[in-house]
């Protein structure tokens, strides 16, 4: 779970570095802005993933193992 919770921090700090990027650039182009935009979706949607995969361990948590 500790994991989950690093990856979710590490793409947080992503995310927030191309957002600055976005604001801060004089003019930036259409194409630039358009593949920085698809990555921060694309990072929001991974943190999304690990958030329920998170949830799901969580409440999981002190019952048995699912046998296979």
């Amino acid at each position: 779970m500790r994991e989950l919770i690093f990856a979710n921090r590490e793409d947080e700090r992503t995310i927030c570095k191309f957002q600055d990027r976005l604001r801060t650039a004089h003019n930036p182009r259409t194409k630039t802005k358009e593949i920085l935009m698809e990555i921060i979706k694309t990072k929001e949607r991974d943190i999304e993933a690990r958030e329920q995969e998170y949830e799901k361990l969580f409440s999981r948590e002190g019952q048995q193992r699912e046998m296979f």
